[in-house]
């Protein structure tokens, strides 16, 4: 690994040497890869930003809709619209659905409990941009910033009065409805949305398909069977408050509130249980943060943070009870796990002379949750072998940043930070990173860094959970992940409407963790080594003044080292291509996308069988179409999976949702 890093850091350095010319003519984009705010151009980091005006075009019903148009990301989702079921973001070639911190005006979107990516807790239409940063970015996040951060930035609090409504409807009983309101008062500044949006089929398809696997012929068996139990609803809350002590001091405060509940579907028990029974989780969430920033000097800021959070799962179901004589007893069950974090962070940045940047920090963060037993819903009573446990976990860490011009078109970053986990004890997480723009509208990335993830408390600690076939048993002993990871980028300007970026990348992974099958019991066991390895390229040329298209591709090859097979739904390779328009006529402005997205092929392996299942390849579109009067009134019609591609995107679910439409109206005044 180490070779990789010293071979792509020479190149870069010698490229920046070897050639002399003007500074590079790219759009300045705000990002915060570095922590703290920085163009683009000077990031020694691979960035993917989208932008509002982007984000309108597109008919992204969540985060990650959005996020699925940009190379190198890949999304999988059981639920069209909806949370209860895990959302996996997967970056470069690295697995998992808890490897990328999410983060929304700097607080964590990852769950307390199981660090599951909740992109529901934001609306889309209140994003401001989206960046994506990819790459292990513990040395300044500490852990969950394991493959990279996505960072959302809600839009800032009005300088005058504005209010906004806007409501959706669609198929599968969809309906969505969101109100806005800002306005300043004195110093104050601030931004209220209110949201609630449902759907009575979130799978959008006329059925499902139940597959089990028969032991005796050692095959699956697909049933159809009707929709039942697959809606949804959420009620979302966004508070932002912004005020200017005076010129040199800012503060904020941003909350939100989030509860929702989705149906699993239903367990048939019979003949031990008479009817199919629902299964139904709801989730609420709370989160509180404020944040200060204050010039001490021309060369000296302060930055203060921190956020508290808390979290409730609730599951009803249909389990095992007991059995009586030979015949097991089945009973309606109920139960609620609950968890609570906060953090407490400090930083300077610290200006010396024109060349260097330098920022250091520490932050403290504690996790705590209450894991229920489960428990017969009319008695009250746990049920067999089941208890309740609170585990308790804490890190404090500490990093340091320079962020240095080394000659006038050539900067390198370069630092580290030290985490100390309550289990595990120490980790360093060292990261460097070069940035050239010598060469005449090209610039050149390079960086190599260290990241780790801590396991989950669900993962430790979570008591015995029974979900079909399997039981879930945690696993205390689990040992922490780690990832060194290499890459080099050029981008390049071949005139004001065509550019081009081509990325390699290298993740050497230890430790990871997987699932492990022994039985009918599921759990987690850390594997010695993985690594992934791929090239992303992408093209974005505006054909016309109202017209752009963009066009992206990615190669990957990601390994289990122990086993020498292939890591779980990575596919080898991927694309998309598309036209984004934005044209105005009048009083009319119409903007709108359409958008094609190729997954190669790519499987898992089977929890029953122990066989490596295929998936097929498949292309699906997207396409969203917006005009809006006056810059104050709009209609749009949005449709995700537009050819209604049947798929399968998980093992839970053999068919993936099918086509969403939904119909738009909204007004700003």
């Amino acid at each position: 690994m180490k070779t990789h890093m010293k071979f792509i850091t020479a190149i870069s350095l010698a490229v920046c040497a070897a050639t002399v010319a003007a500074q590079t003519n790219e759009p300045t984009v705000i990002v915060t890869a570095n922590r703290i705010r920085r163009d683009r151009a000077l990031v020694p980091a691979s960035v993917s930003v989208l932008s509002a005006a982007e984000l309108q075009a597109t008919p992204s019903a969540n985060v990650d809709d959005a996020l699925r148009s940009i190379p190198g990301v890949t999304v999988m989702r059981g639920v069209g619209i909806g949370h209860g079921m895990p959302t996996q973001i997967l970056l470069r070639g690295v697995p998992g659905d808890h490897r990328v911190l999410l983060l929304a005006d700097g607080m964590p979107l990852n769950e307390a409990l199981t660090r599951f990516n909740n992109v529901n807790e934001i609306t889309i239409s209140t994003v401001r941009q989206i960046e994506v940063i990819k790459g292990p970015f513990s040395s300044l996040y500490g852990t969950d910033a394991f493959a990279g951060v996505v960072n959302i930035t809600t839009k800032e609090p009005p300088e005058q009065s504005e209010a906004e409504v806007r409501a959706l409807y669609g198929n599968g009983g969809f309906y969505e409805g969101t109100i806005q309101y800002g306005n300043r008062v004195d110093k104050l500044r601030y931004l209220v949305e209110l949201g609630y949006r449902s759907i009575d089929n979130y799978l959008a398809r006329d059925y499902e398909i139940d597959r089990r696997y028969d032991y005796a012929t050692g095959r699956y068996v697909d049933t159809i069977i009707d929709q039942a139990n697959h809606n949804y609803r959420d009620t979302r809350a966004l508070v932002k408050l912004s005020a200017d002590l005076n010129e040199d001091t800012q503060v904020a405060i941003n909350a939100r509130w989030f509860d929702s509940q989705l149906g699993y579907g239903q367990t048939d028990r019979a003949p031990f249980y008479t009817t199919p029974e629902d299964d139904i989780t709801e989730t609420r969430g709370a989160t509180v943060g404020a944040s200060m920033l204050s010039t001490l000097s021309p060369d000296v800021d302060i930055r203060l943070g921190g956020y508290y959070r808390k979290q409730t799962r609730d599951l009803w179901a249909l389990d095992f009870s007991h059995f009586s004589g030979p015949a097991p007893v089945y009973v309606r069950s109920y139960m609620d796990n609950s968890g609570t974090e906060w953090q407490l962070e400090a930083a300077l940045d610290l200006e010396f002379g024109e060349a260097h940047i330098m920022s250091v920090g520490a932050d403290y963060t504690r996790s705590a949750a209450e894991f229920s037993p489960n428990r017969n819903l009319a008695s009250g009573e746990p049920l067999a072998g089941s208890e309740g446990i609170s585990p308790l976990v804490w890190n404090a860490g500490l990093f340091i940043q320079d962020d240095a011009r080394l000659a006038e078109h050539l900067r390198i970053v370069y630092g580290t930070r030290t985490d100390y986990h309550s289990q595990f004890g120490k980790v360093f997480s060292p990261r460097a990173g070069i940035v050239c723009n010598a060469i005449q509208d090209t610039t050149i990335r390079a960086s190599v860094g260290r990241a780790f993830r801590a396991p989950t408390l669900v993962e430790m600690f979570q008591p015995s959970l029974s979900f079909g076939m399997y039981t879930f048993v945690a696993n205390p002993d689990l040992q922490p992940e780690y990832i060194s990871a290499a890459d080099l980028e050029v981008e390049h300007r071949f005139n004001a409407a065509l550019s081009a970026n081509l990325s390699v990348f290298y993740n050497d992974m230890n430790d990871l963790i997987e699932n492990q099958i022994t039985g009918d019991t599921l759990s987690n066991i850390n594997i010695d080594q993985a690594r992934s390895a791929g090239a992303e390229a992408s093209v974005s040329w505006q054909v016309t003044q109202p017209v752009e298209l963009f066009v992206g591709a990615t190669y990957q090859d990601a390994k289990n080292l122990v086993t020498d097979s292939k890591l779980e739904y990575i596919p080898g390779s991927m694309a998309n291509v598309g036209l984004r328009i934005d044209e105005s006529a009048g009083m009319w402005q119409i903007t709108g996308s359409v958008v094609a997205r190729y997954i190669g092929p790519r499987g898992f392996s089977d929890w029953a069988s122990g066989q490596w299942i295929d998936l097929n390849d498949y292309w699906s579109a997207d396409l969203a179409l917006r005009g809006t009067f006056n810059s104050r009134y709009w209609a749009g019609l949005n449709v995700r999976n537009a050819t209604d591609e049947r798929y399968q995107e998980s093992r839970l679910e053999p068919l993936a949702p099918g086509r969403m439409v939904s119909f738009e109206l909204g007004a700003r005044i």
